[in-house]
C-alpha cells in the first residue's frame, strides 16, 4: 500500500515538473519570430533552419541595394521595401537562435524520446484541450505570417531582377539561360503562393530559392553584378551559435549557484535562530532542574513605607500594607546579568575566569555554598593561615554546606530532560524576560493596625544606600516587619533595590557588584558619601559597624561590635552578593546576616541641621559596576550574530554580498564604539571618586592622601 502511494506522488512530480518544463518551451516558441522546424529529420539539408536561409537573403538584398541605387525615382520604393525587409530579417535572427539552442539541448538530453508523451498528456490535462489548440492555432498563424514575408522577399527580388536586366539592356527573350532563370523565378513565385497558406515547411523552397540565386552569381553570360557574391558559408553562423551556447551555459551555471546559495542561506538564517531559542530553553531549563526542590516560593505580607520622617519623636504615621513576591521564580531572571550568570555558573570550570590573585596582607578563604554547590572565596585581612582555617570551617557549618551529588559544571549538569527543554523554549516564546523578579505592590493599600507607642522601640529600621544615574548615591531607610532571618531579609533589600532603581529595561548592563556594610555620612537631601572600608578602616578601628556607646541605645548588632570580630570585614563581598542575588540558597533558620547587620532602633534617622556636625548612619550600601560578561554577551551574540544573520540574509534576497558584509562590518563596529563609551564613563566615575576620597581623607594627613592618590 505504501509503495504505491509513494511511487504514485513520484510520478504526480514528475508530470508536474515535466509540465512546467513544456511550458518553459511553447512560451519561447510562441515569442519567437522565426519558427524552428523538428530536428527529428536525418537529412542534413532538410535540417536547416530559416534563420540561415533569411542570412543569404538579407546579403543579397545588401546587394541589390547597391544596384538599385543607380535606377530612376520610381524604382526607390523596392529599394526602401528591401531594406526594411534585410532589417527585420536581421532582428529574427537571434530569437531563432535561441530556439534552436533549446531544442538541441533537449535533444542532447533525450527528454523529447522519453518525455514528449508526458508533456503533452500534462499540458492537455491541465491547461484543457481547447488551450493547447488555440496554442497550436497561433503558432500555425504565425508560420503563415512568415512565409508571407518570405513571398514577398522573393517577389521583390525577381522584379529588381527584371529592372535591373532592362538597364542592362538585356531583353528576356535575349538568351536562352536568362529564359531559363525567369521561367524558374515565375515557378517559385507559384510555389510559394500555393504552399505557405497551409503548412511552413518550406525548406524545399527556400532550397531551390537557394540553388537560383547562386546560379545567377555564377552566370558568367550576363554583367549584371558588379563584384563576385559572397559565398554561403555557414562558419559564421556556426561562431555566433556556438558564443551564444557558452553564454547561456554561462547563465544556467550562475542562476544553479544562486538558487544553491539562496537554500543555503536560508538553512544557516533558520539554523541561527533554532539555536538561539534551543539555548535561551536549555538555559532554563537547567535552572529549572537545579533549583527545583530548594526554593521556596511562598509569599509573604511585608510592611513598607517610603516616607522619610525628619523627627523620631513623633508618633510614626500609619504604615502600608504591601504585598511582594518574596522568593522569585528560578526560571526568571529581572535583568540579563543575571541570565548571563546562571549561564557563566553552568560552565565547567576550565570555562570560567579564573580566580585574582589574593591582594597583599590578605588571606583568602574558600567554601561551597550549600543551596547551589557554587564554590565561592573572600579575602580577609590580619588573620593566621590558623584562624584562616577556622573561618572557613565556621563558613562551612554556617551554610550547611553538603558536597554536591555529581561535580560542578559536569556533562551532565549540560542534558536536562526534554520536558524541562520544552518548557524553557515554552517560557522564552512568552516572552518572561519582560517580567519583574519583584514587582511593585499587587494589593491596593490598606491601613495597617494601630502601633502602641510603648512598643516604638521595638521597631527596626534598616539604613541602605542605592545608585542614582542621575543624582549620585541616595539613603533610604525602610521599616522591617516580619522579617527574622537571612532569606527572608535580603530577599526584602532585593526587592527595595529593584524598586528604588526603577529599572524599565531588561537589558540594563550594569549590577551589583558589591555589598557592604558601610558607614555613610547623609546630608539634608539624602545624599550620602560611603566610607569605604578600604580606605577608613584598619584591623584595629573598623567604622563599618557603629560604636559600642550607639549599641541598644540607637542600633542594634551582634556580636561585633561588643565582641570583637574574628575577621575584617565582618562579612566578606563575595558573601554577601552571592547571596544577595540568590536568597533561595539560604536555610529557612539562618539569622547570621540578619542579627549582624546593623538596625536602627530608635526610629528614623535624621538629619541635623548643624553642618559642623555631620550626621552619620550604619547600614549597607550597594555598589554598582559594569558587567562584563553581560557586555560580550551583547556584543558577541547580538552584535556578531546579528551582523552575520544579516549579512547572510542580505545576499540571499538581494543578491549583494559586497553590500550585505559592508553593512555588517559597520555592525561590529558598534560594539568597538560602545566599549570606548564604557571606558570613558569608567574612567570619569574613577576621577570623580578619587577626587572625593581625596578631600574626605585630608583629616588622615598629607601622607595617607598621597598613598591614595597614587592607587
Amino acid at each position: 500500500m505504501y509503495p504505491l502511494i509513494v511511487y504514485t506522488v513520484l510520478d504526480t512530480f514528475k508530470v508536474a515538473i515535466d509540465t512546467v518544463q513544456f511550458m518553459g518551451f511553447v512560451s519561447e516558441l510562441i515569442l519567437s519570430r522565426v519558427p524552428v522546424h523538428n530536428f527529428a529529420f536525418e537529412d542534413v539539408e532538410t535540417n536547416r533552419s530559416l534563420h540561415s536561409i533569411r542570412a543569404h537573403l538579407e546579403q543579397w538584398s545588401a546587394r541589390l541595394e547597391s544596384s538599385l541605387a543607380k535606377l530612376s525615382q520610381t524604382t526607390h520604393a523596392a529599394d526602401n521595401d528591401i531594406i526594411d525587409i534585410a532589417k527585420l530579417s536581421h532582428q529574427c535572427k537571434g530569437d531563432c537562435d535561441e530556439l534552436v539552442n533549446i531544442l538541441r539541448e533537449l535533444i542532447a538530453d533525450g527528454t523529447p524520446s522519453r518525455s514528449w508523451d508526458n508533456f503533452y498528456a500534462a499540458i492537455e490535462s491541465t491547461q484543457g484541450k481547447q488551450f493547447v489548440v488555440l496554442l497550436i492555432g497561433k503558432h500555425q498563424a504565425r508560420q503563415r505570417m512568415i512565409g508571407s514575408r518570405v513571398l514577398v522577399l522573393v517577389d521583390r527580388f525577381c522584379s529588381a531582377y527584371d529592372t535591373e536586366s532592362n538597364h542592362a539592356g538585356i531583353h528576356r527573350n535575349s538568351s536562352s539561360k536568362v529564359r531559363q532563370i525567369n521561367v524558374n523565378l515565375d515557378s517559385l513565385r507559384g510555389k510559394l503562393s500555393l504552399e505557405y497558406g497551409t503548412k511552413l515547411n518550406q525548406e524545399p523552397v527556400l532550397l531551390e530559392i537557394k540553388n537560383l540565386l547562386e546560379t545567377l552569381a555564377r552566370d558568367d553570360a550576363t554583367d549584371t553584378w558588379s563584384s563576385a557574391p559572397p559565398s554561403f558559408d555557414d562558419n559564421e553562423n556556426h561562431e555566433n551559435h556556438e558564443n551564444h551556447e557558452r553564454q547561456k551555459r554561462q547563465g544556467h551555471h550562475l542562476e544553479s549557484r544562486k538558487r544553491s546559495w539562496d537554500s543555503v542561506g536560508r538553512t544557516l538564517v533558520n539554523l541561527i535562530v533554532a539555536l538561539l531559542l534551543f539555548f535561551l530553553g536549555w538555559i532554563n531549563a537547567v535552572t529549572a532542574s537545579r533549583t527545583s526542590g530548594r526554593s521556596n516560593t511562598t509569599s509573604r505580607d511585608i510592611l513598607v513605607s517610603d516616607n522619610l520622617v525628619e523627627n523620631h519623636d513623633e508618633q510614626d504615621p500609619p504604615e502600608l500594607a504591601y504585598t511582594y513576591n518574596v522568593y522569585h521564580d528560578p526560571i526568571k531572571f529581572s535583568c540579563l546579568p543575571e541570565l548571563v550568570d546562571c549561564t557563566v555558573s553552568m560552565l565547567p570550570k576550565c570555562w570560567r575566569s579564573r580566580e585574582p590573585p589574593v591582594p597583599p596582607e590578605k588571606g583568602r578563604v574558600h567554601w561551597i555554598c550549600g543551596g547551589c554547590g557554587l564554590c565561592l572565596y573572600d579575602d580577609f585581612s590580619g588573620l593566621t593561615p590558623e584562624s584562616l582555617k577556622d573561618i572557613e570551617n565556621e563558613l562551612r557549618l554556617t551554610n550547611n554546606a553538603q558536597p554536591p551529588t555529581r561535580p560542578n559544571g559536569s556533562f551532565s549538569d549540560w542534558i536536562p530532560t526534554f520536558r524541562d527543554l520544552k518548557q524553557g523554549i515554552r517560557i522564552i516564546l512568552r516572552g518572561w524576560w519582560s517580567n519583574r523578579n519583584t514587582p511593585l505592590p499587587l494589593h491596593t493599600a490598606q491601613q495597617s493596625q494601630t502601633q502602641n507607642l510603648s512598643t516604638a522601640s521595638k521597631i527596626l529600621y534598616i539604613l541602605y544606600c542605592v545608585h542614582d544615574s542621575r543624582t549620585g548615591i541616595r539613603f533610604h531607610q525602610e521599616r522591617l516587619h516580619n522579617i527574622c532571618t537571612d532569606k527572608e531579609l535580603l530577599s526584602f533589600l532585593k526587592a527595595q533595590y529593584q524598586h528604588h532603581r526603577n529599572t524599565l529595561s531588561w537589558f540594563r548592563l550594569r549590577h551589583v557588584s558589591k555589598v557592604m556594610l558601610n558607614r555613610f555620612e547623609v546630608d539634608l537631601s539624602h545624599f550620602a558619601q560611603i566610607h569605604r572600608h578600604d580606605s577608613f578602616c584598619s584591623s584595629a578601628n573598623c567604622v563599618c559597624l557603629p560604636p559600642t556607646d550607639k549599641i541598644d541605645n540607637e542600633y542594634t548588632c551582634g556580636p561585633a561590635p561588643q565582641k570583637p570580630p574574628k575577621q575584617f570585614p565582618v562579612f566578606g563581598e563575595n558573601y554577601l552578593i552571592h547571596y544577595f542575588k540568590n536568597p533561595q540558597c539560604l536555610s529557612e533558620k539562618q539569622k547570621t546576616i540578619f542579627r549582624q547587620l546593623p538596625k536602627r532602633t530608635c526610629g528614623r534617622l535624621c538629619v541635623s541641621d548643624d553642618e559642623e556636625q555631620p550626621t552619620f548612619g550604619w547600614g549597607i550600601y550597594f555598589e554598582e559596576g559594569w558587567h562584563w560578561e553581560s557586555i560580550y554577551f551583547v556584543i558577541v551574540v547580538l552584535l556578531l550574530t546579528g551582523s552575520l544573520v544579516f549579512g547572510i540574509a542580505w545576499s540571499v534576497f538581494k543578491g549583494d554580498v559586497q553590500g550585505a558584509f559592508a553593512v555588517s562590518s559597520y555592525w561590529v563596529t558598534l560594539g568597538s564604539l560602545f566599549l570606548g563609551y564604557v571606558a570613558v564613563k569608567i574612567e570619569f566615575r574613577d576621577s570623580t571618586k578619587d577626587a572625593k576620597n581625596s578631600t574626605i581623607t585630608t583629616s588622615k594627613g598629607f601622607e595617607s592622601l598621597v598613598v591614595h592618590l597614587i592607587r
